[in-house]
């Protein structure tokens, strides 16, 4: 009687999938955090480079619209140690693939940082693994383990940064050891927010965190 009872009725709902089964989120991109001007002026800016409009600026590109934007805001030709300067550095901070070109991803993601930093709004921007890269970073710099990085601390790693370079020959020593006077004074002054002379692990998130 039981048995026929049940006949008849809705099958049971299967059980809810557990938190580990469900899919992960799509990663998002630091662009998606920035507001409508300021892609805006991304997408100008883009322009201004990615003259064949194919989606990626090469070297070529990248030079000439410097020289552009040179001449137009200054009024004179910009140097070629200058634009091999600016060149390197776009490179390292937007060429990610290492394929000698910049795509429209790797600049917006490049610029988008800077302006989220800007804001102080990187924190809420971090994944967990993000989080975890951020304080292996933070731990390679401050190489006491004290839980604060101090003016010595942040020299040495800039001079290992620079020697790279000169190593690379993006720079000569004597450019390598102004650079890393610079950094220094730089960091201390943007990130020593408590004005202890240590830049806590909060402080240095919530400045500048690098992201891979």
């Amino acid at each position: 009687a039981e048995e026929e009872s049940s006949a008849g009725q809705p099958p049971e709902a299967p059980p809810a999938p557990t938190e580990s089964a469900l899919p992960p989120e799509p990663a998002r991109e630091l662009i998606d955090f920035i507001d409508e001007a300021s892609m805006q002026k991304l997408i100008e800016e883009w322009d201004r480079y990615d003259k064949d409009q194919n989606g990626s600026i090469s070297e070529d590109e990248f030079k000439e619209g410097e020289r552009a934007w040179h001449r137009r805001v200054y009024g004179e030709p910009i140097s070629e140690e200058e634009l091999e300067e600016k060149l390197s550095f776009w490179k390292r901070t937007g060429d990610k693939d290492g394929d000698d070109e910049v795509s429209w991803l790797e600049f917006a993601n490049s610029k988008a940082l800077l302006i989220l930093d800007a804001q102080k709004r990187l924190p809420e921007c971090l994944t967990e693994l993000e989080l975890e890269d951020a304080k292996g970073v933070f731990d390679y710099i401050d190489s006491d383990q004290s839980g604060g990085i101090c003016e010595s601390e942040a020299r040495s790693y800039f001079e290992q940064k620079y020697a790279k370079d000169v190593g690379n020959s993006l720079r000569s020593w004597q450019q390598a050891a102004a650079m890393v006077e610079t950094s220094v004074r730089r960091l201390m002054l943007t990130h020593d927010t408590g004005g202890d002379d240590l830049i806590s692990f909060d402080e240095f998130l919530a400045e500048e965190v690098p992201r891979s």
